[in-house]
């Protein structure tokens, strides 16, 4: 059953070209970094929305590879969410020396594309 709605969600995005160039905005801000764009011609598919939440969502991956270059397994020990206009990034202790300067400016990118303030908790 988990194939079938892989392939079904893949087909829907297959049929979809503004989607398609979603996906691939922010795949491109995902490894490019947010100070380059795309070919404007297939960013002039999206709305100015669209092209944020493209932003957004490279942004988050972006941060999403810093935190885990040692390991994904670390992923799970990780929590990211946004309260009033602060996004919280919460970092266990014992995990307290993965925050690199890379972290921090990839966290406060990410606040940055969604209009609020970046913090860092150790817990």
């Amino acid at each position: 059953m988990v194939y079938h709605l892989k392939k079904g969600t893949m087909e829907r995005v297959l049929r979809n070209h503004k989607d398609r160039v979603k996906v691939a905005s922010a795949s491109f801000w995902r490894h490019c970094g947010l100070k380059y764009n795309p070919d404007y011609k297939f960013l002039s598919l999206l709305n100015n929305n669209e092209i944020l939440s493209s932003k957004q969502v490279g942004s988050a991956l972006r941060l999403a590879e810093s935190l885990t270059s040692m390991s994904s397994l670390l992923l799970d020990e990780f929590k990211i969410y946004k309260r009033n206009k602060t996004i919280f990034l919460k970092i266990p202790n014992n995990h307290s020396d993965i925050v690199s300067k890379q972290v921090t400016k990839r966290l406060k990118n990410l606040a940055r594309e969604m209009n609020v303030d970046s913090n860092i908790i150790y817990s």
